[in-house]
Parts: C-alpha cells; structure tokens; sequence
C-alpha cells in the first residue's frame, strides 16, 4: 500500500494519476471488481484501458460522477486520509464522499484482506438518523445508531449510500 501512495496517486507532485490495465482470462469480472476495490480506496478514477475490463468498472464511476465526485461540492477523503467513518475490520479500506449541502455521504468500503465481517460506523459523520442504503443497487441496508454490518468477499467492495433524516 505504500508503493500506491509513493508511486502512483501522484498528489505529492500535482500529477493525476492513470493507471494502464489489460485484464485477460475467464475471471474478468472479479478481477475487476478487484481493481475496482483498489482504486475506490485509493481514489485512483483514471484509467487506460487495454482490454478486459467490465461494464462494472464505467457503472460504477459513472454513479459517483453523477452524485458529484469531482465537482467542488463533494469532498473526497481517500482511505488514508482520517474522516469520521471508521470500521471494525483492520483489512477493509474506506473512502468518504461527502455532499454536504444534502447531507448525503457515499462510502466505499474496500476489502483487501479475505472474506470478513465488520461494521462501518458513520455516527459521527453528520445529524443522525441515518438512512443507509446499497449505492449500486437502491436496496435499503439497515442500521442502528449509525452502524451497518456487512460480509465483503476477499477483495472485494461495498459502496454505501448515507443520508442525514432531516
């Protein structure tokens, strides 16, 4: 994980980062959702694409392009950078987007370990109650006092989508 923050995020030089990928074989789709993994934690949206890479990987860019990231309005605060959202599971990785004039966070709960349980704690990320729900599907997550439980796959991720009940 050190070499990602040395080597190729770029932001101690200004430089935007773009990663060159060619994924081949019979397991595209995890082995993008795998990359999908990495570059959500690493905030790492730019990519060459070689080949092989799923119809996956542009959905879910494109919903976060579209609640906002890269506008001035979301603030991104990539896995290493320290946020109010915390989780129970030392492997897993997390990225806020946060929109504060609606109150709406996207969280991007990466695995880079196994297959675990966990929680993600967002009760002190805005004015609770909370609404959580699944960023890629709409389906509702539920929770309690600002806490889900998830199960990610070995490498793979969860986006969540919290709303402040105003």
């Amino acid at each position: 994980e050190g070499y990602l923050r040395c080597c190729t995020i770029g932001t101690q030089t200004g430089v935007i980062p773009e990663i060159l990928i060619q994924i081949t074989g019979s397991n595209r789709a995890f082995i993008t959702r795998t990359f999908l993994s990495v570059t959500l934690a690493y905030d790492l949206p730019f990519v060459l694409n070689a080949g092989g890479v799923e119809n996956e990987w542009f959905k879910v860019w494109r919903k976060l392009y579209e609640f906002g990231y890269s506008a001035p309005q979301v603030e991104v605060r990539p896995c290493w950078v320290a946020k109010d959202v915390k989780t129970s599971c030392a492997d897993w990785r997390l990225t806020t987007y946060r929109k504060a004039s609606s109150g709406e966070t996207v969280i991007a709960v990466c695995s880079f370990g196994e297959t675990a349980k966990g929680t993600v704690d967002f009760s002190t990320a805005g004015q609770g109650p909370f609404r959580c729900t699944d960023f890629e599907t709409g389906a509702e997550i539920p929770s309690s006092g600002g806490k889900v439980s998830l199960e990610i796959k070995k490498h793979d991720f969860r986006l969540l989508l919290v709303s402040e009940q105003r």
